[in-house]
């Protein structure tokens, strides 16, 4: 069980749909396979975390990039190499106009995790 401090901080969770849908090897997501589902279809989700008594905004996961074909070569190999469990995708905006398109101004975001790594903007 975690341990987590009390404090009177409340984050505001927002889910976000990335408008990225891909299509994959369900091993590679969930087990056990069902048979006749070896093959799945799935989405990418992002996060965005709203602490109103300190002011800030956060993102968690970036979803995936709309021109993802111009992402350096290593990492195009895990998403659209030989080897790749990804056979499939489809990006149809950017995170940036997902969220401008839902009212975000995107200067009001402080940090962003690409997955494992945070930046701060």
């Amino acid at each position: 069980m975690a341990n987590i401090p009390e404090s009177d901080n409340v984050v505001r969770v927002k889910l976000i749909d990335t408008t990225t849908t891909m299509v994959g090897t369900a091993e590679s997501f969930v087990q056990p396979v069902v048979p006749g589902h070896e093959i799945i279809n799935f989405c990418s989700l992002a996060f965005l975390l709203e602490n109103e008594k300190l002011g800030k905004k956060a993102m968690f996961d970036l979803g995936v990039r709309k021109d993802y074909w111009n992402l350096p070569k290593a990492a195009q190999q895990g998403v659209l190499g030989p080897d790749s469990v990804i056979f499939g995708m489809r990006v149809e905006q950017g995170i940036d106009e997902v969220l401008r398109n839902g009212g975000v101004d995107l200067e009001s975001i402080g940090k962003g995790s690409l997955g494992n790594r945070v930046t701060s903007y």
